[in-house]
């Protein structure tokens, strides 16, 4: 599956639903798409459901986006997101604002003014078919602006995994209800 240069907007009940691996997902506008509060379709993302490994997401703006559930939620293993920008995405679920996931690298991107439940930017964890003890995941050149957890933990991440490297980011201004105003690690 490759989708290059393409809208995505207004989309009600997940804009994009992939179910395979090794897809490529670049130069997207995914904006102002929606899931209502009664939504009994397949569970996941608001703006992108991904259920495979390998998937690259990359040079994409993931804007506006409401539902139960993360902006992103990507189930399996490895998946990269790459100089993406997630910006003013709400899940009212606990799954995190922007992006709900196990396993993969985040590099070069901008999470700002996110919110969930917990992980108002990021959940990692429940998000993988993987054993809890190789969930694994990297950010590194990425930044973190008034994010916010509004129930639990993780106004900017939260993490439930054993396997976390974060690497010259920042994190400005992000608030959590409880722990972990920036980052709220649990490794078990």
């Amino acid at each position: 599956v490759v989708i290059i240069n393409s809208n995505f907007t207004k989309n009600h009940n997940l804009a994009i639903y992939i179910s395979a691996s090794n897809a490529v997902l670049d130069n997207l506008n995914i904006i102002n798409n929606s899931q209502p509060d009664n939504f009994e379709g397949l569970s996941g993302g608001t703006a992108i459901s991904i259920s495979g490994d390998n998937v690259a997401v990359s040079n994409s703006n993931i804007i506006n986006n409401t539902g139960k559930e993360s902006a992103v939620s990507a189930l399996g293993r490895n998946h990269n997101f790459t100089n993406c920008n997630f910006i003013n995405n709400t899940a009212w679920g606990d799954s995190g604002g922007a992006i709900g996931f196990g396993y993969g690298v985040i590099d070069g991107c901008n999470f700002t003014n996110n919110k969930a439940r917990q992980g108002g930017a990021i959940y990692v964890g429940a998000y993988s078919d993987l054993a809890p003890d190789l969930n694994k995941f990297v950010i590194k050149n990425s930044l973190f602006i008034n994010n916010s957890a509004t129930v639990y933990e993780g106004g900017a991440i939260s993490s439930i995994t054993n396997g976390a490297c974060i690497v010259n980011s920042t994190f400005i201004n992000n608030t959590a209800k409880c722990q972990g105003g920036g980052l709220y690690l649990y490794a078990y």
